[in-house]
């Protein structure tokens, strides 16, 4: 499983909020996150949101006590590919400091894609939660928000998504993934650059089964690699598609361990993709 895209929006003395975002690629999961704080106080609704106008799944909410401040996390399975809308709407005539965030997953569970979910609130300098997944592999994605003006820094292990500032004493938040090999309790956590109130929501989403597929030719070598992508080498499938799978898992790989692909492992993939193409189409094997 891997992050397709991320997208973000923020207002300020809103009653609703969209952006675009882009979805790509199959077996889809998409996940957003939204913080707002009512801005005259008092009792702060829970908002819908819907991409490309179909509805999402709420998975859960916080508003902690006393408070006008609120995170909520949805997702939906198998969202529209291509450029669409997430719209959220506050379902009252309020209006409130809203920012909003989205990340889509791919090669995800679409079947039963929920693993985990859990919320947490504070007021200090360090905001955290865990989530229990059942599942090797799951992806955890968190959303949190800070009051007024604890700026956000991301957790260690975690990668940042998404961040959004409105500006002094207004609410900032920001959204990390961290993949997990092995179920388990996993912590989500932010620093705040001062003390603070803040939410912080998480869920997980279980990854789709291995990429398993046999392709045969005279060659007559039988590759096995295990993990999230099981093949053997032959010929039933073209060249393309084993590149675009082997690309898959290398960047999954290296979203993981932090690492982005950057110039020097473009280069690195460039070479790799031509030893790919230049083995598989001999008769005899090669070493890459």
């Amino acid at each position: 499983m891997v992050i397709d895209s991320s997208s973000s929006s923020q207002g300020n003395g809103v009653n609703s909020l969209s952006w675009a975002h882009t979805c790509s690629g199959s077996d889809l999961v998409l996940v957003v996150g939204v913080a707002i704080r009512r801005t005259a106080g008092g009792t702060v609704v829970t908002p819908t949101v819907t991409y490309n106008g179909v509805s999402m799944t709420q998975i859960n909410t916080n508003n902690p006590v006393g408070t006008p401040n609120r995170v909520t996390m949805f997702r939906l399975v198998n969202p529209a590919t291509g450029a669409n809308t997430i719209a959220v709407d506050f379902s009252d005539s309020s209006t409130y400091q809203a920012i909003g965030g989205g990340i889509s997953l791919r090669n995800a569970d679409i079947s039963s894609p929920d693993d985990g979910t859990n919320t947490a609130t504070g007021e200090s300098t360090a905001a955290s939660v865990s989530v229990n997944t059942s599942n090797n592999n799951s992806m955890v994605i968190d959303c949190c928000m800070s009051q007024d003006s604890g700026l956000l820094t991301v957790g260690s292990g975690q990668t940042s998504r998404w961040s959004k500032n409105i500006g002094a004493s207004y609410i900032k938040s920001a959204s990390s993934t961290e993949l997990q090999p092995l179920a388990g309790s996993t912590e989500m956590s932010w620093t705040l650059s001062v003390s603070d109130v803040w939410v912080i929501n998480a869920l997980g989403i279980k990854a789709g089964p291995p990429i398993a597929f046999s392709i045969s030719d005279n060659i007559g070598i039988t590759e096995n690699i295990t993990g999230n992508l099981a093949f053997s080498i032959s010929d039933n499938i073209g060249i393309t598609e084993i590149i675009s799978t082997i690309r898959e898992v290398i960047i999954s790989v290296l979203d993981y361990i932090g690492i982005t692909e950057n110039s020097t492992v473009s280069i690195l993939w460039t070479k790799i993709a031509k030893n790919i193409s230049t083995w598989t189409n001999r008769n005899k094997s090669q070493d890459l």
